[in-house]
């Protein structure tokens, strides 16, 4: 210390000397901050390295994922078309089909009528006279397949792929018209069903549709008709 005018005056420790009490806490306090700072530092580093580590690992993974998806995909496709370019899948008509291929055209079907078979009353009326014009284009056009009123199969239907019901026998009275229409105008894949779109207008159709949804309570006459309709039934063979 010194002496001036107005007292003493404290100058703080000499150089080389040790630093008084409050001047050592200060330093200590600054250091601690710093070590405090370092290791924070350090923390966050190794959190940001963690970090980046399970982001690799994660793309890793989801990248083996979708490389195992394709390659089943492309295992798959190349299997099917193998089996296609081999002939393993059966062409002939008198083949029993697979479960796989009644399972695909079965579910096709009843998703493609559900999606597109109208389902509006039919705007043709059911009446005799449209229920006996339904039957005359049922005749010249279905019952080569589909049969009489007998319920017997004809050759044609008999030797389809798959067989044609017998509608006399099993009809489809409980189907909507509307599904029954959508088939007679479209046909049906992997079937012998064809399109009649371009055979008939959609009157015609609509009437074809009315005459199977009515097959099991027509009006007398035309009942009477229907039950005179020629048989197609295979006969003995020889």
């Amino acid at each position: 210390m010194r002496r001036g005018t107005g007292g003493i005056i404290a100058t703080g420790s000499r150089k080389g000397q040790p630093p008084d009490g409050a001047t050592g806490r200060a330093l200590a306090r600054s250091w601690t901050v710093k070590v405090r700072l370092l290791l924070c530092a350090e923390r966050t580093t190794s959190r940001r390295s963690g970090r980046r580590a399970i982001e690799k690992g994660t793309i890793g993974v989801l990248k083996g994922i979708v490389i195992g998806i394709v390659a089943v995909v492309i295992a798959g496709v190349a299997s099917a078309y193998a089996a296609v370019a081999s002939g393993l899948i059966p062409a002939n008509a008198d083949a029993a089909p697979s479960g796989l291929e009644r399972w695909a055209a079965k579910t096709s079907l009843h998703a493609t009528l559900h999606r597109e078979a109208p389902r509006d009353a039919a705007p043709v009326g059911a009446t005799p006279q449209n229920l006996e014009a339904g039957l005359k284009l049922y005749a010249a056009n279905c019952a080569v397949c589909h049969g009489a009123a007998d319920g017997k199969a004809s050759s044609i239907a008999d030797g389809l792929y798959q067989h044609a019901p017998q509608l006399a026998k099993h009809g489809v009275e409980d189907d909507p018209v509307g599904v029954s229409y959508w088939k007679v105008k479209h046909g049906i894949r992997l079937t012998g069903m064809p399109s009649f779109t371009a055979a008939l207008s959609d009157t015609q159709i609509w009437q074809v549709a009315l005459f199977l949804k009515n097959m099991d309570h027509l009006p007398p006459q035309v009942e009477a008709q229907w039950q005179r309709v020629p048989s197609a039934a295979i006969g003995p063979r020889g």
